[in-house]
């Protein structure tokens, strides 16, 4: 199945995600996604010499150098930029780096999970164990490697319940020679100092990246966001690499162990965050100059940006455009900015009633900033509530809100 969506910009609503058709695609062929994509523009009516970029996941058959969805597209469209997937590149960034670390987390993560889906009778058991130690039964989240968000909050579910069920495994074993005996490859993870100090090294790191992916995903997100978005996370993991803080509990897990052991194991996530910082900025070094300088359409504060920074933009997307015109058409969206700005009513107000109040819009905003909320996001800032989250500007839709209530006609530029 081959969904095709287009991003698109609207002075009705700022940024517009559109599925234009889901397609069956037996064969997975650049030529023959080419083809199907030709076909799904040609029954919109849309113009292929209009498409700015591509995106897609970050495959060979979408992306590669000598034969790809991406080369041939390009070949036909000389300014077709690409946009490769961040969701999959922060994953992946921590996919390719686990080898690093000194034990199999996921693999452990996965047996812990089988060992009771795999038992209704294992759950019941384990639900009397947490009630007779006193404590609140949850139950383990299923890791699928597949899957960008699992890892996190699998880990941060084990953690709020390491205790009680360590206890439980290691417990199985001082029972009658009838009992259940624990599996030794659970055994061992229970009584690694290693694997504890790793799992907490990584619900620190990972929460670092989950945070961004989620963000990345939000309904609005375009490269205006990504110089921002990518930079704060390199410079977050480069903190912690620097400074070697990964956590207070790993700290005091790592002050614990033998020097040589402390050693090999903080090694081991210095390997891992190097990895992980290395994979992002291969792909992200590509994309940086032009993301950093469109980064001025991500900000709310427009009045702030200079027309240099403006006509570099032009220069580098190869735009043809009258710069006499341009030049006047942003000082006459910066001066309706300041205007609207000193109205009673708020300006996140102001753009909401001309937005219409399009809940089909809202709804994905809505769903990802619930997603942030869950309790696995134990690190959340309590100083911003949900609400101060959702009334956010959308620079997107501002810029819609202006260029509308300006006089200036865009299409003559």
């Amino acid at each position: 199945m081959f969904p095709f969506v287009i991003n698109h910009f609207t002075l009705e609503a700022g940024l517009v995600n559109s599925v234009l058709e889901v397609l069956n695609q037996p064969r997975e062929a650049a030529v023959d996604i080419v083809v199907s994509l030709r076909e799904v523009l040609k029954n919109h009516d849309i113009d292929i010499q209009q498409m700015t970029s591509i995106g897609a996941d970050n495959t060979n058959t979408n992306f590669g150098c000598n034969h790809s969805v991406f080369s041939i597209l390009n070949s036909e469209v000389s300014h077709l930029l690409k946009g490769n997937c961040y969701c999959h590149i922060l994953n992946n960034s921590v996919r390719n780096s686990h080898h690093f670390l000194l034990v199999d987390i996921e693999s452990s993560l996965s047996q812990l999970y089988s060992h009771f889906s795999s038992s209704s009778k294992r759950v019941v058991e384990l639900k009397e164990y947490f009630e007779f130690v006193e404590e609140d039964y949850l139950c383990l989240l299923q890791h699928i490697k597949l899957r960008w968000l699992t890892l996190y909050k699998s880990i941060a579910r084990l953690l709020k319940v390491y205790d009680p069920l360590s206890s439980y495994f290691l417990n199985m074993d001082n029972e009658d020679e009838d009992g259940a005996r624990c599996p030794p490859s659970i055994k061992k993870f229970f009584l690694s100092d290693i694997a504890k100090c790793t799992l907490h090294f990584l619900h620190q790191v990972l929460f670092d990246i989950q945070t961004r992916n989620l963000e990345l995903q939000r309904h609005g997100m375009s490269i205006a966001n990504l110089h921002r978005i990518i930079t704060t996370l390199l410079k977050k993991l480069n903190d912690r690499l620097e400074q070697k803080y990964f956590g207070h509990q790993t700290r005091v897990l790592l002050n614990a162990m033998s020097e040589d052991l402390q050693e090999k194991v903080i090694s081991s996530f210095v390997k891992y965050l190097k990895n992980i910082i290395q994979y992002i900025e291969k792909y992200y070094k590509e994309h940086s100059l032009l993301a950093e300088a469109v980064a001025i359409f991500g900000i709310i504060e427009i009045d702030q940006i200079k027309f240099d920074q403006i006509e570099k933009c032009v220069s580098l997307l190869h735009l043809e455009v009258d710069h006499d015109k341009l030049f006047e058409e942003i000082i006459s969206l910066q001066n309706c900015f300041k205007e609207v700005n000193s109205y009673r009513e708020t300006l996140f107000v102001q753009i909401e009633k001309y937005i219409g109040g399009n809940r089909t819009e809202k709804q994905p905003v809505d769903t990802v900033l619930e997603e942030l909320d869950v309790e696995e996001f134990v690190h959340k800032a309590p100083t911003q509530s949900h609400q101060d989250d959702c009334h956010k500007i959308r620079p997107d839709q501002l810029w819609a809100y202006l260029i509308n209530k300006t006089t200036t006609n865009c299409d003559e530029i």
